[in-house]
């Protein structure tokens, strides 16, 4: 008997004389929960719509490698469900991809013949992508109506391809706005503020009544809906600048 699975070449002898030699393969027993090894970057942290990997490296109760396929059951338990593939190409070393499209925390359980392996479960966290122009939000008054001489303002909320809030900041949104008296180029900082998560505050005047139109970019790109047309009307009378003749 032996406790380590290899190639060994057997003797057999009779009055101290060979008779026989041969090899004999020695393999892993049954894989053993609790000899299993997680390893990978996908056990603590993957990026929504990106493929990330967890590695399974099976081991028999006697710490022997195996070289086959095992049965693993394994299960994403969080706020959307996970796409996932087993790809146990390379026998003994069975590695679970997954591309998770929501944010959040996820509890991750694997199994072999239903007996959780060691260092399962254990949780690990969806990011968001990067802004999609596409899925961010708008919103706010000043997008559609205004008055001249009175500052405008809207809301800008960065989500990414799956509707994600995006919670980091640094991101760069630019404002433009045309009509009949052009006063707002590319942002400077006072036309936007970086509220460090994700969403900025945008602001921006007119002094002249008509229509104009309102860009909102990231990066140069315009965001779906940008841009927008916008009324500026009179402002409300004013009795120190009023006259009579």
């Amino acid at each position: 008997t032996t406790d380590v699975a290899d190639t060994y070449t057997v003797t057999i002898t009779l009055n101290g004389e060979a008779l026989e030699v041969f090899t004999t393969e020695i393999i892993a027993d049954i894989p053993s929960p609790e000899h299993t090894i997680l390893s990978g970057t996908g056990m603590t942290n993957c990026m929504a719509a990106t493929e990330c990997s967890i590695t399974i490296s099976l081991f028999d109760h006697l710490g022997n490698k195996l070289t086959r396929p095992a049965p693993i059951d394994v299960q994403f338990r969080g706020p959307h469900p996970v796409t996932k593939v087993l790809d146990d190409t390379v026998g003994g070393t069975p590695v679970v991809k997954y591309t998770p499209k929501k944010s959040g925390i996820y509890t991750v359980s694997i199994r072999i013949r239903t007996i959780m392996v060691e260092g399962a479960p254990f949780n690990m966290t969806v990011v968001h992508g990067g802004p999609s122009l596409a899925r961010s939000r708008i919103s706010g008054s000043g997008l559609t109506a205004c008055r001249a001489g009175e500052k405008c303002a809207a809301v800008l909320e960065l989500r990414d391809a799956n509707d994600n809030r995006v919670l980091t900041g640094g991101q760069n949104i630019t404002i433009g706005l045309v009509g009949p008296n052009i006063l707002v180029g590319p942002s400077t900082p006072g036309h936007t503020i970086d509220h460090q998560n994700g969403t900025f505050s945008l602001s921006y005047v007119t002094l002249q009544t008509g229509s104009y139109h309102l860009s909102i970019s990231l990066n140069q790109d315009a965001f779906e809906g940008s841009p927008f047309r916008l009324e500026v009307s009179n402002a409300p009378l004013s009795p120190a600048l009023t006259t009579a003749s």
